[in-house]
């Protein structure tokens, strides 16, 4: 049977565990704000065309 030391014990550690998780959640949220922030977002040029207007794709022009 537990006694009341051990009851005690055991609130201390659910309240210890529950602050290491509040404090965990509170740093990942930082961090998702903070790379949300850093990263570039794709608000830029989609596609870049040719001098005809063709679709030549992002990072190589094909030539004719």
């Amino acid at each position: 049977m537990s006694d009341a030391s051990s009851s005690a014990l055991h609130g201390e550690s659910a309240r210890r565990q529950f602050r290491v998780s509040l404090y965990m959640v509170i740093a990942l949220a930082l961090a998702a704000m903070v790379t949300g922030f850093v990263t570039p977002s794709g608000a830029g040029k989609a596609a870049a065309t040719g001098d005809a207007g063709q679709f030549v794709g992002r990072l190589v022009a094909m030539g004719e």
